[in-house]
C-alpha cells in the first residue's frame, strides 16, 4: 500500500496553486497526490491542455504517481421542480472523467449524495448527530464536537482494515485528507499549518503499514 494526498489547499488559507500542492506532496513524502477538481485548485475548466501536459509531466519529475481526481457531488433532487442538479452533475463528472484522461489518473472520486453538515432538517427538534442540534446544554457547554470526535474515532477503529488489506494482497493507495475546520489558538489555520498536519498523518499511517510489513513504496518522509 501507498500514500496519496488530497491536496486540498483552502483559499482562506493562501491559496496555493496546484502545481504548489503536488509539490508539497512530494516534498512530504507522498507516493502520490491526488487532484481536488474543484476552484481555486483543480477545476476541470481551469486548465487548459498545455497546464494538463505541465501538471502530467511535473508528476513525472517529481516522481509522483496521479492519484484520484476528487470530486464533492451530490446526485439529489433538488428543492425546486425547475432546479437540476443531477444534469449538472453530470456534466462535472464528465469534464473530470476527460482530466482523468488527460492526466493519466485511473480513478474519479465521487459522492452519491452530500446533503451538508449544516442541512439537517430536524435539527431545530435535538434529532442527529449532537452537533446538530440547535439549543441544548451540550452545545452551550461546547462539548459536543468533542462528543462526535469519540464517536467518529470508535467507528473508525471498529472498521480499520489494514491488516486485513494486507492479507488480501492490496497494493493500491491510501488517501489522506483534510477538510474540518483548522482552528489553532482561535485562528484559522494557515498553509504551514495544513503542511504540519499532512506530515503527521503521513508519519502516523505510514508506521502502521511499516510495522505490518505492507508499505509497497519507496518515498522516504522528511526527516
Amino acid at each position: 500500500m501507498r500514500f496519496g494526498a488530497w491536496n486540498l489547499e483552502f483559499d482562506l488559507l493562501g491559496p496555493l496553486v496546484l502545481e504548489d500542492a503536488v509539490r508539497r506532496a512530494a516534498q512530504f513524502g507522498y507516493d502520490a497526490a491526488c487532484i481536488y477538481a474543484h476552484r481555486p485548485l483543480g477545476f476541470p475548466l481551469d486548465l487548459d491542455r498545455n497546464r494538463r501536459k505541465r501538471l502530467k509531466d511535473l508528476y513525472r519529475e517529481l516522481d509522483l504517481e496521479m492519484g484520484a481526481i476528487v470530486c464533492c457531488t451530490s446526485f439529489l433532487e433538488a428543492n425546486h421542480v425547475l432546479l437540476y442538479p443531477q444534469e449538472k452533475e453530470i456534466l462535472y463528472v464528465r469534464e473530470c472523467i476527460r482530466l482523468a484522461k488527460d492526466l493519466g489518473a485511473s480513478i474519479v472520486r465521487i459522492l452519491a449524495g452530500f446533503y451538508g453538515y449544516f442541512q439537517n432538517p430536524f435539527a431545530g427538534q435535538g434529532y442527529g448527530l449532537p452537533s446538530f442540534e440547535s439549543r441544548s446544554r451540550r452545545v452551550s457547554r461546547g462539548e459536543d464536537w468533542l462528543e462526535a470526535w469519540h464517536q467518529v474515532q470508535r467507528g473508525i477503529r471498529e472498521v480499520a482494515f489494514l491488516k486485513a488489506c494486507r492479507e488480501i494482497g492490496y497494493d493500491g493507495l491510501l488517501s489522506a485528507e483534510q477538510c474540518s475546520p483548522i482552528i489553532r489558538s482561535h485562528q484559522l489555520g494557515t498553509v504551514p499549518l495544513v503542511d504540519e498536519r499532512y506530515v503527521a498523518s503521513l508519519a502516523f499511517l505510514k508506521g502502521l503499514l511499516l510495522k505490518l510489513g505492507a508499505y509497497t513504496g519507496h518515498k522516504k518522509s522528511p526527516a
